[in-house]
C-alpha cells in the first residue's frame, strides 16, 4: 500500500453521491470524498481506481490521496480523497485539456476517459481527472510507442476534436 491507512471510524460520511460506492465525508476537520467497495465489481473499481492514482501520481491531475480506507479487520475497502470541487469542462479549456493529453501521450501513456463528466477545472484553475474507477489511463512503454501513437489519433485527437466541435460544452 501506498498511501497512509483510514479506518472507517475516522470518516463522518454525510451524504451518498453517487451509487453505494461514493460518498461525500469528513475526516479531521476536512471534507473529503470516499470511495467504498462493498460488492466484487466495486473491488474492481476500488483496485483500478488505487492503480490510476498511483499511475498519475506527481503528474498533478488528481486530487490528493489522504489514504486507503480500512474496515475493522483491516482490510482495504476504500479510498479516501481530497473533495473534487470544481467545474466542469468549457469550450474555453480547450487549450488546457490538449496540453494534458499530450503530455500523457508524450510519458506513454493512453488517455481513455475523454469525456465531459471525466475532468473538472479547480477553482484554482487546474485541469483533474475525476472518473477514476474505470480504466483512464493506460502505459505503453518504449517499444510500444508506435502502437500508442496509432491508437492516440482515435482515442486522444479525435476524440477530442469531437468533445470541442459538437457543442458538448457550454462556453
Amino acid at each position: 500500500l501506498w498511501a497512509p491507512l483510514i479506518s472507517e471510524h475516522e470518516v463522518r460520511l454525510k451524504m451518498f453521491v453517487y451509487e453505494a460506492e461514493y460518498r461525500v465525508g469528513e475526516w479531521k476537520g476536512k471534507e473529503v470524498d470516499v470511495f467504498r467497495a462493498w460488492d466484487s465489481n466495486a473491488v474492481k473499481g476500488l483496485n483500478r481506481m488505487m492503480e490510476n492514482y498511483r499511475t498519475l501520481e506527481g503528474m498533478d491531475l488528481t486530487f490528493q490521496v489522504h489514504g486507503h480506507l480500512i474496515d475493522d479487520t483491516g482490510a482495504v475497502v476504500g479510498l479516501v480523497t481530497e473533495s473534487a470541487i470544481g467545474r466542469e469542462i468549457m469550450a474555453s479549456d480547450r487549450y488546457m485539456v490538449y496540453s494534458v493529453v499530450a503530455e500523457l501521450q508524450k510519458r506513454g501513456y493512453l488517455f481513455m476517459a475523454i469525456l465531459p463528466n471525466a475532468m473538472i477545472v479547480t477553482p484554482e484553475g487546474k485541469l483533474r481527472i475525476i472518473f477514476m474507477s474505470n480504466e483512464v489511463v493506460q502505459y505503453y512503454p518504449p517499444e510500444k510507442r508506435e502502437e500508442l501513437d496509432e491508437l492516440a489519433k482515435k482515442y486522444h485527437w479525435e476524440f477530442l476534436s469531437k468533445l470541442f466541435s459538437e457543442g458538448l460544452l457550454s462556453y
